[in-house]
């Protein structure tokens, strides 16, 4: 029995083609028809062990586990060829309880897309914190299956936090539990100490990111105006500088993760978590850890440009 798509073909009414039909080639329109649809259906995963992700259920989903996150659209022809690549992945990692590997399909789920900011298919995103609103970062890496797995062994884990003690080791317990049994007033006294300790520490890592960062933006502006007045001489310095600027930001970020992975930072991170349990203020948010300014940390959002940071980058007049 024929498909209604069949029919409206073979009877030239197809939604597609407003226009006559002869029969030698009908097959070939329903083959390139079907070979789409194919396409489209085969870019995002049919095994199990991908977790589908949506708006509605990714909080729930992702909760206190290491995400590695594909997204990806249906007509993207890379993310076929990867689709199975990442079912592989899935696969291996089905039986820990820790990680969820899953994906988000743009073709269906557009407005979410639009949340995540990806503007380039497929993307892959790892989170550090056990909840959505919290820190993404893009994987850059090889898609091939061993260097996916060696990332996500080495990177994609969550800190070690009051919440989600699955991730902590056992020192990291031991001091959960004598936070815990610290009274509030001591609380408050060790986390302003530790606070006036790694405040200028915070401060100075974040002011490289935004110089760092603010290069990368100037000198990527300074490529494009190059590209576009033909200038074959100032496009090649643009893209040098552009490339020392991308390797001063990726040292600065590098930094910055040293630091809240360091021991101090990561106590500091889990005594200000008790004390937000038993309601007593802190001072998180002069460190600049508060969830509106940390949501838009990932895109560097930045501000305070030190002019003297460019000295390295010559003139890009």
């Amino acid at each position: 029995q024929k498909s209604s798509l069949e029919r409206n073909i073979n009877d030239q009414q197809s939604p597609i083609a407003c226009i006559k039909i002869s029969p030698s080639h009908q097959k070939r329109m329903k083959c390139h028809i079907f070979c789409f649809f194919l396409l489209a259906a085969s870019a995002g995963s049919a095994s199990a062990s991908v977790k589908q992700l949506t708006k509605d259920n990714i909080e729930e989903a992702i909760a206190g586990k290491a995400a590695f996150v594909k997204v990806f659209r249906s007509n993207c022809a890379k993310c076929v060829e990867f689709a199975p690549v990442w079912e592989e992945l899935a696969k291996y990692y089905t039986n820990d309880p820790k990680y969820i590997i899953a994906e988000v399909n743009c073709s269906s789920q557009k407005e979410f897309c639009e949340d995540l900011d990806i503007v380039s298919f497929p993307s892959l995103q790892y989170n550090h914190y056990g909840d959505y609103a919290d820190i993404w970062d893009a994987y850059e890496g090889p898609l091939e299956l061993g260097a996916l797995k060696k990332f996500t062994e080495e990177s994609v884990s969550l800190q070690c936090s009051v919440k989600y003690q699955v991730w902590c080791s056992d020192e990291q317990i031991e001091l959960i539990k004598k936070i815990k049994a610290m009274s509030n007033d001591e609380l408050s006294k060790r986390i302003e100490e530790m606070d006036a300790a790694l405040e200028t520490i915070f401060e100075e890592a974040e002011v490289k990111i935004d110089t760092a960062q603010d290069l990368v933006d100037v000198t990527r502006e300074e490529l494009y105006s190059a590209k576009a007045a033909g200038d074959a001489s100032r496009e090649e310095s643009a893209k040098t500088a552009m490339e020392r600027a991308k390797r001063l930001l990726d040292d600065a970020e590098a930094n910055f993760d040293f630091i809240l992975d360091d021991d101090q930072g990561i106590e500091l991170g889990l005594m200000e978590e008790i004390a937000a349990m038993k309601g007593i203020s802190s001072r998180m948010d002069d460190l600049g850890f508060d969830g509106d300014e940390m949501d838009g940390f990932n895109g560097h959002e930045m501000d305070g440009f030190d002019v003297d940071g460019m000295d390295d980058f010559g003139s890009m007049e």
